[in-house]
């Protein structure tokens, strides 16, 4: 018999009804594909998805659960089928495996395109079933756990990969615990030095501070008592990374962060909570700013609690965190605390406020084509503290911190934001760039007479509102190069001395012969990528047409069929100085005099501004194999050490990068600031020459330069 490592008893103690036949027969065929497997740290491979299934008994998860974590690397590693699965087990679990199967598929060429088009998947997989995406957690949290063997290299992927998408998803989904500990060993593996050193020096102290958070608590329970109110009051420390972002972000040592520990109070009801806080207030000093209301205002996650920061015996800050329990197993447990299930399976949580930031993703990801954009633009939306705003209805509204007008009006509605002049906020008349602040309540005034511009994206902080703009503005865009289309076709045909009236009327004879529809024709005419020539070719066959300033550029550069491929600056191709396009960014070229080809990045905020003509817009492409690197400014933000220019320099360097130009100041917070231009060979490039830096201890930021 398969040794199930105690997992079925970890399943009956808070399961007694499960079905133990459908586990232990899951333990068989997971033994039997694994067959001979074994994993980097030496362990047969069963090993490996017993233990994410013990991961989600924590999470006190259904049996279809466990046993699809037992089968969940089934598909992808052996030659077990999909149809073998729903043979044995139902279509119920065949789907979730087969859900988190293609979560891990990126056997592509293109891994970054390929992890992209993978995570849009789990999002969609998640929101059918949120299972899914638990069985993913809890199988990155064992292999985040045993990840010592691996190359160095891979650690660092697999690491980073956590900590910008698994971690953060994981506390969006109020999973405190599993979020605490990807964090950490994400910081193990990514910053060893820095994690080591914390560890070695938070243990110095542990025993003093024990000690002192144990006089605070003895003191607490006995004021608690008086009052008769029932409560358990914890200890709780604050967990590395947590402490590494804090002295990071506020540029302090270790001595400077004050809250290390805390005290947690868990009581039966939300009055209560209020009559603890009060009690807390009365024995000790409140620190102004420090108190924060979660249970009148929850977190996106579910999360709710009171938190308060007070002056202590000896003039030390202790943190007080006061919840109910059923706010603490929320608060540990998150999405699985609340999610219960029938048996036909996972009841419809499409009203659920915990899924809101789900189901607005899920709406804008669907007008996003690229993947890689969509990636991006979701970690950005998973790494972001919130704000909360009213509209005028009182409905509160939750987004990124930094979030504008505009970005409410979008969130509200896409008409809405599209045709936003302004708003008032609080009774104050503001523009659409207003940043809002917790708590305002927001009007939205709009104009019919507004129109969305590329330069909104500059401002904007949701996805949700910057893919909108970017979704008008191409559509505009198209509608402009049709319209151009038409009256440039239309002004040839009169030159010709003929009436459009008359020769465009055999236009759907010549759309048959050309293999295209009318406004594909003109737009295709408008942007350049037919020549007129080849349209009159059809309906004027004895016309004699002169080339255009464009087909004349084009003839020059050498251009014959399709995009132009851009190698880098040559006479009559510019690279534009405004957006500093380099190889792998999505490029747009227009023609003008003096200058030939110039060539942006697509989404360059400049273009507006250029006000030139769509007739003029040309299809360019990267070569595939760049001859020679390309400058790209970037800046630095790091701490103001000794040597840290040196390790910034070696870092690049390390990354086969060139240092061309540099520029350095420091600010009056003992922060350095490196302008510099380096050379790369591409976007890829440049993103490993960031990572590289950003792994610097004393490293803050890097980021690309663009349109200064």
């Amino acid at each position: 018999m398969v040794t199930d490592y105690g997992l079925i008893d970890k399943v009956t103690a808070y399961r007694p009804e499960a079905d133990v036949h459908l586990i232990r027969r899951a333990l068989e065929l997971s033994a039997e594909a694994h067959a001979g497997q074994r994993r980097a740290t030496g362990h047969p491979y069963l090993k490996h998805p017993v233990e994410v299934a013990e991961i989600l008994t924590q999470l006190r998860m259904d049996e279809a659960t466990i046993v699809a974590a037992l089968l969940h690397d089934t598909l992808e590693d052996t030659h077990f089928t999909r149809e073998q699965i729903v043979t044995e087990f139902g279509e119920e679990i065949a789907y979730l495996v087969d859900g988190v199967t293609k979560i891990d598929k990126l056997r592509l060429i293109n891994r970054e395109q390929a992890q992209a088009d993978s995570f849009r998947k789990m999002l969609v997989s998640m929101a059918r079933d949120v299972r899914v995406i638990l069985i993913k957690l809890a199988d990155r949290l064992h292999n985040m756990r045993t990840l010592a063997p691996l190359p160095d290299e891979k650690r660092q992927r697999i690491a980073q990969e956590t900590l910008e998408i698994y971690a953060p998803i994981a506390n969006r989904l109020g999973l405190g615990w599993i979020k605490v500990e990807l964090e950490d060993l994400c910081l193990r593996y990514l910053k060893a030095e820095i994690y080591f050193s914390l560890v070695k020096q938070v243990a110095a102290g542990k025993k003093v501070r024990d000690e002192y958070i144990q006089g605070v608590r003895t003191l607490v329970e006995r004021e608690i008592e008086r009052v008769n109110i029932p409560a358990e009051v914890v200890g709780r420390s604050k967990h590395m990374y947590s402490i590494y972002q804090k002295m990071t972000s506020r540029n302090l040592e270790l001595g400077q962060v004050y809250d290390l520990s805390g005290i947690r109070i868990i009581t039966d009801t939300k009055m209560h909570c209020y009559a603890l806080l009060g009690i807390i207030h009365s024995v000790w000093q409140p620190i102004p700013g420090k108190f924060k209301d979660y249970i009148a205002v929850p977190k996106s996650n579910g999360y709710q609690s009171l938190h308060t920061t007070v002056v202590c015996e000896g003039g030390k800050r202790v943190e007080f965190q006061v919840r109910t329990r059923d706010m603490h197993r929320v608060a540990e447990e998150g999405i699985a605390a609340h999610w219960k299930y029938k048996e036909g399976g996972p009841i419809d949580a499409a009203g659920d406020d915990a899924f809101r930031w789900l189901r607005q993703i899920l709406e804008w990801q669907q007008e996003v084509a690229d993947g890689k954009q969509f990636l991006d633009a979701l970690k950005v939306d998973l790494f972001s503290d919130s704000v909360f705003a009213y509209t005028k209805n009182g409905e509160l509204l939750e987004m990124p911190r930094g979030s504008t007008v505009l970005d409410f009006a979008f969130a509200i509605h896409t008409e809405l934001g599209l045709h936003c002049v302004g708003a008032s906020v609080d009774g104050k008349l503001v523009s659409p760039r207003h940043v809002l602040k917790n708590g305002q309540t927001v009007e939205v005034l709009t104009s019919n007479d507004q129109f969305p511009s590329r330069d909104w994206i500059g401002f904007l902080k949701t996805s949700r509102a910057r893919s909108a703009v970017k979704h008008w503005t191409k559509q505009e865009e198209r509608r402009r190069t049709i319209d151009v289309g038409r009256k440039v076709l239309a002004r040839e045909i009169r030159r010709q001395g003929h009436s459009p009236e008359q020769v465009l009327a055999d236009l759907p004879k010549a759309l048959a012969a050309l293999g295209v529809g009318e406004e594909q024709l003109y737009s295709e005419v408008g942007y350049g990528k037919r020549s007129i020539g080849e349209v009159l070719a059809h309906l004027l066959p004895e016309a004699r047409v002169r080339p255009s300033f464009k087909e004349r550029i084009m003839m020059r550069i050498g251009k014959r069929d399709g995009a132009v491929v851009i190698q880098g600056e040559d006479v009559m191709v510019h690279l534009a100085g405004c957006c500093r396009p380099i190889p792998g960014d999505e490029i747009i070229g227009h023609v003008k005099r003096g200058k030939g080809l110039v060539v942006h990045v697509s989404d360059c905020s400049r273009l507006e501004q250029l006000d030139f003509d769509p007739e003029l817009m040309v299809e360019v492409v990267w070569d595939a194999h760049p001859s020679s690197p390309h400058a790209v400014p970037v800046r630095v933000f790091t701490r103001d050490r000794t040597g840290v220019l040196g390790r910034v320099s070696s870092a690049i360097a390390d990354a086969k990068a060139n240092i061309s130009h540099a520029q350095i100041h420091t600010t009056e917070d003992r922060k350095a600031c490196f302008n510099l231009t380096i050379e790369v060979d591409h976007v890829r490039h440049l993103q490993r020459v960031i990572r590289a830096v950003e792994r610097l201890p004393d490293v803050l930021e890097m980021h690309r330069v663009r349109g200064e």
